[in-house]
């Protein structure tokens, strides 16, 4: 491919890039999807091996009330598996290993709450909050414990947020957990949660092009020229669906605005490792079951629950999710994770043996955005149209760190461009 004319090209065929992508055609748009990789996806990534095991790299799961999400898994007819309910709760300090529905690590009237509980008891007055500011001051501002606050950071789903409670804006945290509450279940894919990008990639047969790499983008009057290596594509609008690393790297003229480049630089991104752990099932008892293990230095849980399992009675895998400084230390020794694993699942479980155990471990050095107290406003100025450019990507969406963000930036930006009398 050397030249090519299209109405739309779209950087990036993530979900945010295949959304948009699939909207515009729908509607008659003539759209070309180019993808630096060889598959469709981003971030939304499951291994598969031989056996027909597979595990996620990527984003886990999504809740029961997540639109346009539920949309796209009812439309392309996908087979979904519910996460069973939390069976047992682990807690351990400094890896001492005990089980308890309460922490007897906590403070005061704290030891009365369930642990399943404690976000909500302190959620309530973190809302009366008006002014913005990083969720640990305003956990110790609602009465907080120091133990609290590191329970909640290791073992709730705000704490895969960001690289910790002192760096996250109490409000985009908020507005990240309208989107559940107490009633909500969450769901995944049978087969891997990459059957939905792979969904859309079969509509979009003939609009997506792998293995090209826009490298400059030239915005005139009429019509945005993309260049590559190999090719050279023109079309009348453009929309960005990568994230912000890799669209800095790709050099502009015009420049975007001061205020766009000022949100682009500033914008963070939590790092986040994940391990898959595939072990023979009567190393975690009977009746074996999978999960999902957080931790950090000092305090940790671990998750019991079905939806991994393979063969219940013969293959487990467990699921490691690592964010921030934690997951900084294991993109550097590969050694030093394993020995610290081992060490907790081991106090877990009596008959844990490292050596029948299969190792598989993906970090992103750029998992998923977050907003700090002083960044909350950026997100307006990310999703600014600039000339003929567009902007998708979960970091535009009020449900970012999502695949359903993703899948909401990618519809957005489509409508912003049907919106336009001659585009």
């Amino acid at each position: 491919m050397t030249n090519l004319l299209c109405e739309v090209a779209v950087i990036g065929a993530g979900l945010a890039g295949l959304a948009s992508a699939d909207y515009l055609k729908s509607h008659g748009y003539d759209v070309k999807v180019i993808e630096a990789e060889s598959r469709v996806g981003g971030r939304v990534l499951t291994y598969h091996l031989p056996d027909n095991t597979h595990f996620e790299l990527g984003p886990f799961s999504f809740g029961n009330g997540e639109q346009p999400l539920w949309d796209y898994v009812h439309r392309f007819a996908l087979p979904i598996i519910k996460h069973t309910q939390i069976e047992r709760i682990f807690w351990f300090k400094d890896w001492t290993g005990k089980i308890s529905e309460k922490g007897p690590f906590l403070e005061g009237q704290e030891q009365e709450i369930p642990l399943y509980l404690l976000l909500n008891a302190f959620r309530k007055k973190l809302e009366e909050i008006s002014e913005d500011m990083p969720l640990y001051d305003a956990l110790r501002l609602v009465g907080a414990s120091e133990n609290a606050i590191e329970w909640l950071q290791a073992n709730t789903l705000i704490g895969l947020l960001g690289n910790g409670f002192k760096t996250n804006s109490t409000h985009a945290v908020l507005t990240f957990l309208k989107q559940y509450d107490d009633s909500t279940s969450f769901y995944a894919i049978k087969g891997g949660n990459d059957q939905l990008p792979q969904a859309f990639a079969n509509q979009l047969k003939e609009n997506i092009i792998f293995n090209h790499r826009v490298q400059k983008i030239e915005q005139l009057k009429e019509k945005c020229i993309l260049k590559g290596e190999t090719f050279t594509i023109e079309a009348k609008r453009v929309i960005f669906a990568i994230p912000l690393s890799e669209m800095k790297k790709i050099e502009i003229n015009p420049s975007l605005s001061l205020e766009k480049q000022s949100a682009i630089q500033n914008i963070a991104y939590t790092l986040c490792a994940r391990i898959s752990i595939i072990a023979p099932s009567a190393i975690f008892g009977v009746p074996p079951r999978a999960g999902v293990f957080l931790f950090s230095d000092s305090l940790g849980w671990f998750r019991e629950q079905t939806l991994f399992q393979i063969d219940p009675y013969k293959k487990t895998v467990l699921n490691i999710s690592v964010v921030g400084h934690q997951a900084e230390k294991l993109s550097l020794s590969e050694s030093g994770w394993k020995k610290s694993v081992d060490e907790a699942l081991s106090k877990l479980y009596p008959n844990w043996d490292p050596e029948k155990a299969e190792y598989h471990t993906h970090v992103w050095k750029e998992g998923y955005s977050y907003f700090s107290a002083t960044m909350s406003e950026l997100q307006n100025s990310l999703k600014k149209v600039e000339g003929r450019i567009h902007f998708a990507g979960e970091h535009t969406s009020d449900k970012f760190s999502s695949m359903n963000g993703a899948l909401e930036s990618g519809i957005r930006v489509a409508k912003e461009i049907q919106g336009y009398e001659e585009i």
